[in-house]
């Protein structure tokens, strides 16, 4: 017996990854492998998906420019995911803007936000803060930056 979905509303999904160019290359004896996001991007491509955003911590960005453009070249997005990759919670906000400043930076040097594309950003380890007032202080460095949260 065959069962269907159908809805009358269309339905959206979005397709993202994390810790781009690398892909999960944080952590004790973690290596950095820039071709992860180049083995992601062919298989999106191979499964027609027209749209992902990778989110890049600008460090490992820095050093391994090619996949992230490569990625931008396939149409796929960039967004900002920090530079250092530190949880929000732990980090004071004067140091966060400047790892979302530095991030950007890279990001604007790729051409990430050219014909249109949208300033997206995600906290890493989806930790947006300690406390609801450092939460309204993190949330204006992405927001000053032009940057919507993902």
């Amino acid at each position: 017996m065959t069962s269907h979905f159908r809805s009358a509303r269309s339905i959206r999904v979005a397709i993202t990854c994390d810790d781009a160019p690398s892909i999960a290359a944080d952590g004790p004896g973690a290596r950095l492998d820039p071709t992860r996001l180049d083995r992601i991007r062919v298989a999106l491509e191979r499964a027609e998906v027209p749209s992902c955003v990778a989110f890049v911590i600008g460090r490992h960005g820095r050093e391994q420019p090619d996949p992230l453009a490569r990625w931008l070249e396939a149409g796929f997005e960039l967004g900002n995911h920090t530079d250092d990759h530190a949880p929000a919670s732990r980090t004071p906000a004067t140091r966060f803007r400047e790892s979302v400043e530095a991030c950007d930076a890279l990001l604007e040097r790729l051409g990430s936000f050219r014909a249109g594309r949208r300033r997206w950003f995600r906290f890493p380890y989806l930790d947006r803060g300690a406390d609801s007032s450092s939460r309204g202080e993190l949330a204006d460095c992405y927001q000053q930056a032009g940057y919507a949260l993902a």
